[in-house]
């Protein structure tokens, strides 16, 4: 679901009171073609909220087709998410660092994101904003 505070648009996730137990949501970016670049880098930002429990992954796929579940993703280990916000939400977005997509040149990418939750488990809400590709 798109929120909007302070005329900022972001993406949230919650499986508070979502009656789903396991809550499996994703979030796919469009095709992002890296050909003929020199490097390519990858960014983004999360917030949490009323953090009981880590439920967000983020991944990167050259097969995606439209259905999460049948393609090949490489979970992105090293990008930095919002974590500990146990009450209320975080004051401002962590950022997840510069990842870099230099192994996926000459090739369409898609970035996935995965919350894995549940309404009798871990309910943490995250919104993820500043979604961003770097190249030269």
């Amino acid at each position: 679901m798109f929120r909007d505070f302070n005329d900022n648009m972001y993406a949230q996730i919650s499986a508070f009171n979502s009656g789903e137990s396991p809550l499996n949501a994703w979030l796919v970016t469009p095709g992002v073609d890296l050909s003929g670049l020199n490097t390519a880098l990858f960014s983004f930002g999360t917030k949490d909220g009323f953090n009981n429990g880590d439920a967000l992954k983020a991944y990167i796929s050259t097969d995606f087709s439209g259905d999460p579940t049948t393609a090949t993703w490489t979970e992105l280990t090293e990008a930095n998410l919002a974590t500990g916000t146990n009450s209320g939400y975080a004051s401002s977005f962590t950022y997840s660092g510069n990842l870099d997509l230099s192994a996926y040149i000459d090739q369409t990418v898609y970035i996935g994101f995965e919350y894995t939750g549940a309404a009798n488990g871990v309910t943490t809400t995250y919104q993820i904003d500043n979604v961003a590709f770097f190249a030269n």
